[in-house]
């Protein structure tokens, strides 16, 4: 047994916890800690940091929620802190490595890889629900994957968390097949990328991938998946040597290539640097979808109070000299050109109740006395422009979680793209997506158009919504009328 593995076996014994505690807090099969344990195992070298601060924090919270820490200093041989425990685990686990590491390195003495089949359902849906993620989320360094078939399809995300602790921003390559981003099958795609908002997806055609169903993760492991005659996985092989795993992410992101390219991950820098952003409005016939707050029709007068939240969140001049040139634009825009507005019922109430919206990047929470002026400008563009429709999504009927509408649609039938409000919060997954097929863009198009059918779906053109407001406005300002007040008691 390696000094490495004595102390880590000596550290599970004093604490109690079992082996596979250990690997699910490391992301890694129990019989890796095992072998840790007894075989004159090692981890790897490239993520033995990664692994030696995790076990401490374990061991040490485990110590320290036992009320054991004068029995660790006792049975150890020291005397330590409760705040200073984490970092002496720590310490100790790396130079016991060290020295396992440089025993192990010895003339004669080869490290070995062992390759893991799994073929049992239970021990595949064990690596694809919890396992593969654990290694995504645990990562100390930003991580690469790449999969040439859609491998969310056969995870049960059930099992996951919507918001998940990631320790390192995930971008994810995945290949898609076409027939799987027709019209009927966009709400699918749509409710993947709210699922795992915080990874950032490219999708690319697969057509031309053959029949290659792999999935690896740069410096980590590669996974070769066999599937039956119905197209579900069979085998998982899960390949961990460093030169076996580079050689597959090699080979593997060749594949990979620009032309097959449907959807990008991108950044608001980068739709400005091309003038993406501000070429899209070029084009008539636009189709939003809202799903935080309502951004657009806001009166002119208040983008000073939309710029001075920009400055506040860290923007230059140049994003005030664009902010005010877009308002005067879509002022100009939605005063004579066709858009359907689709908005959650739920966005609207939060709307009226907190005033947040998203103005381009800019996170803006409307005062009451802007939110009523932005109810005013809506209607006064109405009255102007008999081209907008206004399309409310009673969302509390729809099947899947209401709060996890994250990414709101913009599009113009020539251009599309979505915007990821998680980001603005969280800082992961990406600003935005940008659609790159034109093929795809009539898909969604048309799915999004279909929403118009459903019973859900209630229809406000741009002529009634006047006499909507007559009906209920009363409520809507009462609502105003009592966010002032209690806003005025905080």
């Amino acid at each position: 047994m390696s000094r490495y593995g004595e102390l880590l076996k000596t550290l599970i014994k004093f604490t109690d916890i079992k082996m596979s505690t250990v690997a699910d807090n490391l992301g890694y099969d129990v019989s890796y800690i095992s072998k840790w344990c007894n075989k004159s195992k090692l981890p790897a070298g490239r993520v033995s940091n990664e692994v030696n601060r995790n076990l401490a924090k374990l061991f040490s919270d485990e110590i320290i929620n036992q009320n054991e820490l004068s029995s660790f200093c006792s049975e150890f041989s020291v005397v330590i802190s409760e705040d200073k425990l984490e970092n002496y685990l720590y310490n100790a686990l790396k130079d016991a490595f060290k020295k396992s590491e440089g025993e192990s390195e010895a003339p004669g003495r080869k490290t070995t890889y062992n390759t893991r089949t799994l073929v049992y359902q239970r021990e595949l849906s064990d690596f694809f629900d919890k396992e593969l993620f654990n290694i995504l989320y645990s990562s100390a360094e930003p991580v690469e994957m790449l999969c040439t078939f859609n491998i969310f399809d056969y995870i049960n995300t059930s099992e996951l968390s919507d918001n998940p602790i990631v320790n390192s921003p995930i971008h994810v390559k995945l290949g898609i097949a076409t027939e799987n981003v027709s019209k009927k099958d966009f709400f699918s795609l749509y409710n993947l990328i709210n699922k795992y908002h915080y990874i950032s997806f490219d999708f690319y055609d697969n057509s031309g991938f053959g029949n290659q169903n792999i999935i690896v993760i740069k410096d980590k492991i590669a996974v070769i998946c066999p599937t039956d005659g119905h197209g579900n996985i069979s085998v998982a092989v899960i390949i961990n040597d460093p030169e076996k795993v580079q050689t597959i992410y090699e080979r593997t992101k060749a594949l990979f290539r620009i032309n097959h390219m449907l959807i990008i991950a991108t950044t608001a820098k980068e739709m400005m640097q091309t003038g993406y952003r501000s070429s899209f409005y070029a084009y008539g016939d636009f189709q939003m979808f809202m799903a935080r707050g309502f951004e657009f029709l806001v009166p002119p007068e208040l983008i000073d109070s939309i710029v001075k939240s920009a400055y506040e969140q860290g923007f230059d001049e140049s994003t005030e000299k664009f902010l005010r040139k877009l308002i005067v634009t879509w002022d100009d825009i939605f005063s004579k050109e066709k858009a359907d507005f689709f908005i959650l019922k739920s966005t609207i109430l939060k709307y009226i109740d907190d005033g947040e919206l998203y103005f381009t990047d800019i996170l803006h929470r409307m005062s009451v006395s802007e939110r009523e002026a932005h109810i005013k400008h809506v209607l006064e563009m109405c009255k102007k422009n008999p081209n907008l429709n206004f399309y409310v999504i009673d969302d509390e009927n729809i099947n899947y979680p209401q709060q996890n509408y994250y990414f709101a649609m913009f599009n113009n039938h020539k251009k599309l793209f979505l915007k990821n409000t998680k980001h603005f919060y969280t800082k992961m997954g990406p600003q935005f997506y940008s659609i790159l097929n034109e093929s795809l863009i009539n898909n969604i198009t048309d799915a999004v158009a279909s929403i118009k059918d459903l019973p859900i779906c209630t229809h406000y053109p741009a002529e009634a919504l006047q006499s909507f407001m007559d009906r209920y406005g009363g409520m809507v300002y009462k609502m105003l009328s009592l966010n002032e007040l209690n806003d005025l008691c905080k």
